[in-house]
């Protein structure tokens, strides 16, 4: 039995990254040891008996300032005009995920309801761990909310997953930018909000139920900075 698993193992890391397999292969685990200790069917779980695939060092990149101004003006946008071109809404939506640390799915599915103006949070009944999650917003992001709202739009950024990772490609090539991802907008996020909240205040806002995935993966302060809150 080890050997098929082995097998499987090696025929999906010709298809997904490493720690797609990884994670696939915990959830088999988990059938495993179920099957192993409620229904006595096996006697061990062959699982634990192959090498999992090695982990890939975690992202480091963060877009810099210059990189977002350079994102901004490509994509046409300007905080003073209503967003009503696909293109700018690409640009608003970057600097929103900036301000929140929500992924670009989480964005994508916002509706106007979900958005609570006096209390300043913003709902996320689905999200990637399954759970939902209020997100506190900052003044920017609602003043970023507020100019989508001029537009009138069906919901927040009425944009779709994955358009916005295309056409965000588009401007950060067309710009000259390399190695950055809509995503690392997550990384910049969160360690922007680690000099002003504490860790556990930080995965409740990011949605970590795993406080060693956030620390190792997400978590990046500047140890300069740090040196400064010691004084």
């Amino acid at each position: 039995m080890p050997v098929h698993i082995a097998q499987w193992r090696d025929d999906r890391l010709k298809q997904v990254q490493s720690p797609s397999v990884a994670r696939e292969l915990t959830t088999i685990s988990s059938v495993f040891k179920y099957a192993m200790k409620e229904w006595n069917l096996i006697n061990d779980n062959p699982v634990t008996k192959i090498t999992r695939p090695p982990s890939n060092k975690p992202r480091t990149r963060r877009p810099t300032e210059e990189e977002i101004n350079r994102i901004c003006m490509w994509c046409m946008y300007d905080e003073d005009t209503p967003p009503k071109l696909t293109i700018q809404r690409v640009a608003l939506a970057f600097l929103f995920a900036i301000e929140t640390a929500m992924r670009a799915n989480e964005l994508c599915s916002l509706v106007w309801d979900d958005i609570d103006f006096s209390r300043r949070v913003a709902h996320l009944e689905v999200t990637k761990n399954g759970y939902s999650r209020d997100v506190p917003l900052s003044k920017k992001a609602i003043k970023l909310l507020y100019q989508l709202q001029s537009v009138n739009l069906l919901s927040v950024f009425d944009l779709d997953a994955d358009s916005l990772s295309t056409l965000f490609r588009r401007a950060r090539d067309s710009c000259g930018i390399s190695d950055l991802h809509f995503h690392d907008s997550r990384r910049e996020a969160l360690t922007r909000m680690s000099k002003k909240v504490n860790v556990m205040d930080l995965a409740k806002i990011s949605g970590h139920r795993d406080i060693k995935i956030l620390l190792n993966t997400y978590y990046a302060p500047d140890a300069a900075n740090l040196a400064d809150l010691l004084d």
